[in-house]
Parts: C-alpha cells; structure tokens; sequence
C-alpha cells in the first residue's frame, strides 16, 4: 500500500506498508523446509483468502481509468502483511493501457515478465496483449497456493513458458480437484486458458471465488467437511 512519498531533496523517497510476513514463495518455501522437505498445503480457507485477496487486487487495477497491467505476477511479488493477508506487490513492470491512444489491448514486445508464469501471448512476442495477461498468472498462482508446490519446479522457467505456449503445457488439475472439487479446477483452468478471450476477467473471478468461500463457511458451521467447491 502507497503511504506517502517524499520529492525534496535526493534521493527521492516513496513510503509503503511494511509487509512483515515476506512473500509467498519464501513462506511456502519455508513451510516445506520445516517439513523436511515435503510440500505443505494450506487449508482450504487459507488457500480461498489468499486467491481472493489475489482476484480483489487485479479487479482494482483492471478498473483502473486507464487499465493497469502488472505483468510480472508470480508468488514472489505476492506480499503477506503481520495479519497473513496477501497483497500485490513489485510494479516494476507494470504497464498502463491507454484506451485514447489503443483500441483494445496494450502495444507491447518482448518477453516482458517471469518465463514460469508468462502468458503464451507474451512469450510469443504479441504485439498486442491485456490484462488477460495477469488472468493467466494468476491461474498458476492458484494452483501454487492450492498444493503448495511451484508448477513445473524441476524443469527450467524458460522451457516451461516455450511448451506452456507451443504445446499448451499445463500443470496436472487433477490434486487440485480432488482437494477443492471441480469448480475451483475449473476455474483454474479457464483461467490458464490459451485463449485470453476465454479466461475470465478479475471481477468474474472475484464473484466465484467468494461463492466458494461462503459455501465453505456454511459447510463448516453446519460441522461438515467439504470440497471447497
């Protein structure tokens, strides 16, 4: 969160929240270090707040006037403050879509971005792409989150972004479905798409994931144990 900024004098100054609990891969990281080496999954409220929390965040900077795109979203960029609550963070590589200037979608080359979590759209040097492009990472993030394991971990980024674009390389839904049900896979899946047009937007994603995190808590109070979805 921008908390203020400081102009005079050099070196200039910006002031943000402090995010006491690191980012997500270090934690996730040291969560299986302190399991000897064995992925630990966070519980199923856990793993709903933190996409969420993820979705509100690129709904706001979809709905931006003008559009913002991160560009870069990958769990190291995903900020846990003291409260374990996630925030989107290193803009670095964000970019603004300028609607008066480009009908549609931001001009862009180059492979902008981390290969592991790249749209296919972006390795293949589209001239043209948008904000779909965060929709794909973030599909990624939310399989990461849901079994605690970076997609692909033993094969190099660069190979993974070259087959996820070429060949439609994708990480197994199947222990997504089985530990959150189909609904949650299912969007997973859209949201990784090959076809930007096909993923759904940050607002969409927000609204179901929210239904499934009401369902969760009703299930819960009513002393059952569920699926997420």
């Amino acid at each position: 969160m921008f908390l203020g900024a400081c102009t005079i004098g050099v070196p200039l100054i910006i002031l943000n929240e402090y995010m006491s609990g690191g980012n997500l891969e270090d934690y996730l990281i040291g969560k299986r270090k302190d399991r000897g080496g064995k992925p630990w999954q966070p519980p199923p409220k856990l793993v709903l707040q933190w996409s969420v929390e993820l979705a509100r965040a690129l709904c706001f900077l979809h709905n931006c006037n003008p559009i913002i795109i991160h560009r870069d979203l990958k769990p190291a960029n995903l900020l846990l403050n003291e409260d374990g609550h996630l925030k989107v963070g290193d803009f670095g590589l964000s970019k603004v879509k300028d609607l008066a200037k480009i009908s549609g979608s931001y001009r862009m080359t180059g492979k902008t971005g981390s290969m592991r979590y790249m749209a296919p759209e972006v390795y293949q040097d589209d001239p043209q792409y948008d904000e779909k492009v965060d929709i794909y990472s973030s599909g990624l993030i939310l399989w990461y989150i849901a079994l605690g394991e970076r997609p692909f971990d033993r094969v190099p980024a660069e190979v993974v972004a070259d087959k996820a674009a070429r060949s439609n390389l994708r990480p197994n839904l199947e222990p997504v479905k089985l530990r959150f049900g189909p609904e949650f896979a299912e969007l997973v899946a859209r949201a990784w798409s090959s076809d930007p047009a096909a993923r759904p937007s940050a607002g969409q994603m927000v609204e179901e994931l929210e239904a499934m995190g009401n369902r969760l808590k009703t299930a819960k109070a009513k002393g059952k144990n569920c699926a997420v979805s």
